[in-house]
């Protein structure tokens, strides 16, 4: 069983993300880096089942709670521009690549699950960053509104974007 880390991992903004690592055992070569985007209202511990199953499977595993979720920094809910997400992502994955994945000449690999899972697959369509793989877990990449429904989220979002 390997030993998880937790440690702050602090932004351009200022912002602390907690960041979680599952790493192998010492002189293990992994087959892979992980990298888990957490859903909407969870945190990155609750993958930790999945994290040590990839142990197992020889992948090195990292993720981070988002902004305001968990133990990372943010107000719950509120976000400073339309692309932060997207931006704590790069920056997270950024340093994955240069402290994990490079030293070991391994691929790096995006896991987002429901809004993580949007986030990844919106990363990756922009073209944010390289990355080897892409694995979505029930993505939320469509929510079903009806007009009306989304309607009433613009009108939310000018008159109130903090409220929704």
């Amino acid at each position: 069983m390997t030993d998880t880390t937790q440690a702050p991992f602090t932004l351009r903004d200022g912002l602390n993300l907690a960041l979680y690592d599952w790493p192998l055992p010492m002189r293990r070569r992994p087959r892979g880096v992980v990298l888990i985007v957490h859903g909407l209202g969870e945190h990155a511990w609750r993958y930790d089942a999945v994290a040590r199953r990839l142990n197992d499977w020889g992948f090195f595993v990292r993720a981070f709670d988002q902004r305001g979720h968990g133990d990372s920094g943010g107000a719950q809910g509120v976000l400073p521009d339309d692309d932060a997400l997207l931006d704590d992502l790069a920056e997270v994955l950024d340093d994955t690549r240069r402290h994990i994945a490079q030293p070991w000449a391994c691929p790096l690999l995006l896991m987002g699950h429901s809004m993580g899972g949007l986030v990844s697959a919106t990363f990756v369509q922009r073209g944010m960053a390289k990355v080897d793989g892409l694995v979505l877990s029930s993505p939320a990449l469509q929510a079903g509104l009806g007009l009306v429904q989304r309607r009433l989220i613009d009108l939310m979002y000018r008159y109130a974007p903090n409220k929704t």
